[in-house]
């Protein structure tokens, strides 16, 4: 044992690979959402169905992930969303872009009123 902790169920070897799926996608906006989800393989080859996974944001100040792997855009940047499957790692980047927000622009007008004093 290399030091991995992993659970066996009747008939499912543990993961050897993890791909996160997409491994790349895009969201614009803060408070945008990207699903991902594992895909594990075991010593065989074979798909390892329903994965538990734990995910992460290597970038939690630009996306943050939760338990299920919803990933939350916070900042402009990128962020590398990560799941682990048996000790092992897969990983998809989060490219995340917030529109710059408008110019505020101010109007003066000239005041055509009387002046108060002592107010």
């Amino acid at each position: 044992m290399t030091g991995r902790a992993f659970s066996i169920e009747a008939g499912v070897l543990p993961a050897v690979a993890v791909r996160v799926i997409p491994d790349g996608a895009s969201v614009s906006g803060v408070g945008g959402t990207t699903v991902f989800r594992p895909e594990a393989l075991d010593a065989e080859g074979r798909k390892i169905p329903s994965p538990g996974a734990s995910w992460s944001s290597l970038n939690p100040k630009v996306a943050t992930v939760d338990d299920q792997g919803v990933a939350i855009a916070l900042l402009s940047g990128q962020a590398t969303i990560t799941a682990e499957v048996d000790g092992v790692v897969g990983s998809g980047v989060l490219t995340v872009s917030v529109p710059d927000a408008e110019p505020v622009t101010s109007r003066t007008t000239a005041w055509r009123g009387p002046v108060l004093e002592g107010v």
